[in-house]
């Protein structure tokens, strides 16, 4: 007689732990600040919001299920009907799908929205959700930060002084193309990793003495410095040191630093005159 197998034991739950019913699952949907509408699989109708989603586009939820995404969004060719469905359809057909929509809210407002489209399967049917949030304030500030490190970088190609952000080893993490220019880096060509391998052993070790000193909220500190450049030519630099930490994205010391090879070269020659 064969053995009968013994069906799986599903795990018991600790004593302390919750469980969850319909009405619980209602309850906290409605109560996230994320905007949520959920869809029918099938015909992408509404069948649900969450009141988050009803107060950001200022409907009733009796007033938001006959809605179609032309009810909804922004009056656009990239914003049209059967774009929403689509974007809807590949939710149900790989899972997820996130887009940047415009909705438009009852009054005309237009929200541009971060929107992430969710395939759930539930008992009686299969259901997208999607979540929505504001990121028009997001966007304003990254157009804002997009002109503003252009005009930068307008304002750096036309300086003659380069700029460098190094590790406490003189390990590059950032040369502005000024900075490459001085250090004789052609267009195409890598620059060196470590600035201060590049400097004569007599400036090596002044650099790297300063960059132990160049603490955050200390002082810049200026020097001098020998380089040899990738073609070979050895310059002075002067440069002023700090230590900066842009929000954990960019860390370590800025180095402003041009040529003064002439300015040295007439002051050594002054001296030998004066000496002779």
């Amino acid at each position: 007689m064969p053995e009968q197998t013994a069906a799986p034991v599903s795990p018991a739950l600790p004593d302390d732990s919750i469980r969850f019913g319909l009405d619980d699952f209602r309850r906290m949907m409605e109560a996230l600040p994320m905007c949520i509408i959920l869809h029918d699989a099938q015909t992408k109708s509404i069948l649900w919001a969450n009141p988050s989603a009803c107060q950001v586009l200022g409907f009733t939820l009796e007033e938001l299920l006959p809605l179609k995404a032309p009810d909804m969004s922004r009056q656009s060719h990239e914003y049209r009907r059967e774009i929403g469905r689509k974007w809807l359809h590949d939710a149900v057909l790989h899972g997820s799908n996130m887009v940047e929509w415009c909705y438009r809210a009852k009054n005309g407002d237009e929200i541009l929205s971060e929107a992430i489209a969710t395939l759930v399967p539930l008992t009686e049917r299969d259901v997208i959700m999607v979540q929505f949030r504001d990121i028009a304030r997001e966007e304003q500030i990254r157009r804002e930060m997009k002109k503003l490190e252009s005009r930068l970088k307008e304002f750096m190609q036309d300086s003659d002084e380069g700029v460098t952000v190094l590790r406490s080893d003189g390990g590059i993490e950032y040369l502005s193309d000024a900075g490459r220019k001085l250090l004789g880096v052609r267009p195409g060509q890598n620059p060196p990793k470590n600035f201060v391998e590049q400097c004569l052993p007599e400036s090596r070790d002044e650099l790297l003495e300063l960059l132990t000193l160049a603490l955050p909220d200390a002082i810049s500190f200026p020097l001098r410095y020998q380089i040899v450049r990738k073609d070979g030519l050895v310059r002075w630099h002067h440069a002023v040191c700090r230590y900066i930490e842009i929000e954990n994205d960019l860390k370590g010391h800025l180095l402003h630093f041009h040529d003064i090879t002439d300015q040295v070269e007439a002051e050594e020659a002054r001296r030998r005159d004066q000496a002779s």
